[in-house]
């Protein structure tokens, strides 16, 4: 019983912290965007998919607000289902369809995220360089170790889902033995 209070307990925190996510996560691209000529130099870690080396317009910087979007809509999406699965488990729920179905579609979730962080990345290379002189203008494409990643990540917690309906059918079926 002890073990199922803490899991309730740190599930109400990790709820709570996908919830301010969901709602900090797109202010704090938006004020990136919106500063990001003041930011951009004194960011070296920052990574993008072009160099930038002169202020941006607010057009574009208004693009790559918009590109930026895209992949933090399947982000939000995500933390949403996280926030469900917390909630599940917070409430004392392990081993119901509703989990499975959570670890369901954040798997498929990072599936999507990776598709559309390559579609962000094109779109952001447009963006920043259409300002420059012709001929020095780039569309990017491509995938990195990051998307990688999330292929892999998102076939482990799809696999996870299916050995959780796996124990979730044990389970019903322990429950009706009596």
């Amino acid at each position: 019983m002890e073990n199922l209070q803490r899991i309730s307990n740190l599930s109400r925190k990790l709820r709570l912290t996908c919830t301010g996510l969901i709602f900090a996560l797109p202010v704090l691209c938006a004020l990136f965007w919106i500063f990001f000529n003041q930011l951009y130099p004194t960011l070296a870690l920052l990574s993008l998919p072009v160099p930038v080396d002169h202020d941006l317009p607010g057009w574009s910087r208004s693009g790559g607000f918009l590109a930026d979007l895209i992949p933090l809509g399947v982000i939000i999406y995500g933390l949403r289902r996280l926030r469900d699965l917390f909630s599940l488990y917070e409430g004392g729920l392990i081993f119901t369809a509703d989990n499975v179905q959570c670890y369901r579609s954040l798997g498929r979730t990072l599936f999507v995220w990776v598709a559309c962080n390559v579609l962000n990345h094109t779109l952001l290379g447009f963006v920043l360089t259409i300002d420059n002189p012709p001929g020095h203008r780039l569309l990017v494409l491509g995938l990195n170790s990051g998307d990688f990643t999330g292929m892999f990540v998102g076939a482990v917690v799809l696999t996870v889902s299916w050995i959780m309906d796996e124990a979730r059918k044990i389970q019903e079926e322990q429950a009706m033995i009596i």
